[in-house]
Parts: structure tokens; sequence; C-alpha cells
């Protein structure tokens, strides 16, 4: 269910950047900015997904690794799969 709609999202951002390439031909930008900005915010929005990987792993495994009396393992399964967006398993 997470993945659909990741992947619906990333058809309306296309459609969107299809939408604005086409109203406002020739499209330079939206501002004026120089080139060292626009690698600032290239290694910052790489950092940031790259601290949300390593979190979501480091999570998948807290949950899965958590000794609680109260979840047995299908749960502790199927929180995991929630966090890391795969598949649960079927019994």
């Amino acid at each position: 269910m997470i993945g659909g709609a990741f992947i619906f999202m990333i058809i309306i951002y296309a459609v969107a950047v299809e939408y604005i390439t086409l109203t406002f031909t020739p499209f330079s930008g939206f501002g004026k900015f120089p080139a060292s900005a626009y690698m600032l915010l290239k290694y910052f929005f790489f950092a940031v997904a790259l601290i949300q990987f390593f979190l979501i792993r480091y999570y998948k495994a807290f949950v899965l690794a958590n000794k609680t009396k109260s979840e047995d393992l299908l749960l502790k399964l199927l929180s995991a799969a929630i966090v890391a967006d795969l598949p649960p398993l079927k019994f």
C-alpha cells in the first residue's frame, strides 16, 4: 500500500514537472541562485536520504530485537515490514 502511494506520487510529480516546463517555456528556474547553492542543496538532500536509510535499518532491527512478552513473532515481523515497506508474511 505504501509502495503504491510512492509510485502514485512519483507520477504526480512527473506530471507537475511536465506542466511547469510546458507552461513556462523556456523554463530557466524560479530563482536566480549561484551554482554553489544548487550543489549545497544536492548534498543536503543526499545526506537526509542517507540518514533516513540508516534510521529505518536501525529501527527495523530494534523492533525485531525487542524482547517484550506481549508481542509474538508475527507482530514483530509485521511491524518490521511496515517500517521497511516490505510485503508482510501471509500464513
